[in-house]
């Protein structure tokens, strides 16, 4: 059976930059494209109206990336995705440039997640918008403790003693967690990190950490420690540059692989859509590749 493909739709009013379009979109697309659907914008906005900037942006990209021939205007994105999971069973994502301060945003969003497709949020990482009936609250007031107000405490079962190892791998996971969430501005990253680690885990975690971060942090941190690397460092990649040509594939792709870019100058990997840029070069990735390459935060 062919692997389940992924469609999306474009909408929304907020404004993104085309940088921040670019890097959110290489990584959510991935190389088992369906359709893309998008909006018909006018050129000229009327006085008054959102400007849609984002979603022109998205637009341009997806235009470039994707090519002409693969974005599909449409009138309602919510009833193609729908008509697209019920001919072809694909995933479906609605990706919308999200203003929460325009009506026609709001409605358009809790359309499509009341229509039980799932929605991401340009404006906001790409990360997926939260409705109100997802958000978890106490099923029972009487569940929540109240703060000791004095008398005899109840006494609470003592907390589980944590191996130093598991130590370790606790501040591993606080540490990535928080380079996810930095802030870039003009002058650099910003990245705020507390984390305890017991003695015996200073090795570990000069040796992994790091490495880890900087992935989190995103193609921008490791274009840096990329830029800032020895001149005579021998680039390797994960995967194949291929096998000898044959007559069913002249570009000599070996059997049970996807096609991604590697970029030779940051080290890392994205779905293959459109051209390859300079940097890059084509590479074979088995789907045991691919999820080292997602283990690793190498992912562009």
């Amino acid at each position: 059976m062919a692997d389940q493909l992924f469609t999306t739709a474009y909408a929304g009013s907020a404004e993104v930059s085309a940088e921040n379009v670019a890097a959110i979109l290489d990584q959510l697309l991935p190389s088992n494209l369906g359709m893309v659907y998008i909006p018909d914008l006018p050129k000229r906005v009327p006085a008054g109206q959102p400007k849609q900037a984002g979603l022109r942006e998205a637009i341009a990209w997806l235009t470039k990336e994707v090519g002409v021939d693969g974005t599909i205007p449409v009138a309602d994105p919510i009833d193609a995705l729908l008509e697209r999971k019920k001919t072809h069973d694909d995933e479906i994502v609605l990706v919308m440039a999200f203003d929460p301060d325009v009506e026609a945003d709001v409605e358009l969003a809790n359309a499509a997640h009341d229509a039980g497709i799932r929605v991401v949020n340009l404006a906001a990482a790409g990360d997926d918008l939260v409705f109100e009936d997802e958000v978890t609250e106490p099923d029972d007031l009487a569940d929540v403790v109240p703060p000791f107000e004095g008398g005899t405490p109840i006494e609470q079962p003592a907390a589980e003693a944590v191996s130093p190892g598991g130590q370790i791998a606790k501040a591993v996971e606080d540490g990535v967690s928080a380079a996810a969430k930095h802030v870039y501005t003009d002058t650099g990253l910003t990245l705020q990190l507390t984390i305890n680690v017991p003695p015996e885990g200073l090795d570990t975690i000069a040796r992994y950490l790091a490495p880890l971060i900087v992935g989190a942090m995103g193609a921008q941190a490791q274009q840096v420690v990329a830029a800032e690397a020895p001149a005579s460092a021998p680039v390797t990649h994960i995967g194949t540059t291929g096998g000898p040509p044959t007559a069913e594939d002249p570009a000599g792709q070996p059997h049970g692989t996807v096609v991604y870019y590697y970029n030779t100058e940051a080290g890392t990997y994205r779905p293959a859509r459109g051209k390859a840029r300079a940097e890059e070069q084509r590479v074979f990735l088995t789907k045991e590749q691919i999820e080292e390459v997602r283990v690793k935060k190498l992912l562009a």
